[in-house]
């Protein structure tokens, strides 16, 4: 049976962030997760998780400033201190939220010196992935197509196959995102049989308009067998936006036979 994780920085947003914990839990969800808890203090995120008794799977380290069209520090040679920091409070969330993997941004490459992104890039997972060990976490990276994030540093599969292999760290894994591989590069199934060593992480959503998953030009219900063929036991992040709200939308658990 395969366990479904929320992404609460999707699902759920008719409600609060901190209420969304308990819609999740209400909708027989058994974990969650997110992209940036850093509006909250870590302790008061840690409460929800107890009072729902709720897992959670992942959550990212602080990409810069958002809002200001940063999409994460790794790759940036100018930024390395600043990055450095991001990882840092990420970790002291981490310890207290109790969540084991923290997916790192690459950034967005912002010009053709390929070798200078790619190097910072190395050298920062390196370094992110040495300060994780001391706490037994585990570097997640995530290839993100071009349409979603133009020029975003990490942008194929392949890509980030080759950056795990070139930072040669026990604790980096894939996060393999299903809706951004179709886009990027499709041969899904194929990919999941032949790097399943990599993954540390999958996330799910209908292509191409990334709604429910039954809503997709792939088939979910054979994916996921393949997934469970696999011996996948971690948990498949719901990151999806949803096309009503979000409660209507979950029956597509069962049209594939997940509840």
């Amino acid at each position: 049976m395969l366990n479904l994780s929320a992404n609460i920085s999707l699902l759920f947003t008719e409600n609060s962030f901190l209420e969304r914990f308990g819609k999740a839990s209400e909708n027989n969800f058994q974990a969650v997760e997110f992209q940036f808890p850093y509006e909250f203090s870590p302790e008061i995120i840690k409460e929800k998780l107890d009072k729902f008794n709720l897992d959670l799977s992942v959550f990212n380290s602080l990409p810069g400033n958002f809002k200001n069209g940063d999409r994460g520090l790794a790759c940036l040679p100018k930024r390395k201190e600043e990055f450095q920091r991001t990882i840092i409070q990420s970790i002291e969330y981490a310890k207290i939220i109790k969540c084991k993997k923290i997916h790192i941004m690459s950034g967005i490459q912002g010009s053709k010196n390929d070798l200078a992104y790619r190097d910072t890039y190395i050298e920062n997972l390196q370094w992110a992935c040495d300060k994780f060990s001391e706490e037994d976490l585990t570097v997640l990276i995530e290839p993100i197509n071009s349409r979603n994030i133009p020029d975003y540093f990490l942008s194929s599969t392949d890509m980030a196959i080759k950056i795990i292999e070139l930072t040669a760290k026990k604790n980096i894994k894939l996060l393999f995102d299903i809706y951004h591989h179709q886009i990027i590069r499709g041969d899904v199934t194929k990919y999941l049989k032949n790097i399943y060593s990599y993954i540390g992480h999958i996330q799910i959503a209908g292509i191409p308009d990334r709604n429910e998953p039954d809503i997709s030009e792939i088939d979910y219900k054979f994916i996921f067998k393949i997934i469970n063929d696999l011996g996948y036991k971690g948990w498949i992040g719901c990151e999806y936006n949803p096309i009503q709200d979000t409660e209507s939308g979950l029956s597509w658990r069962e049209k594939i036979n997940l509840i």
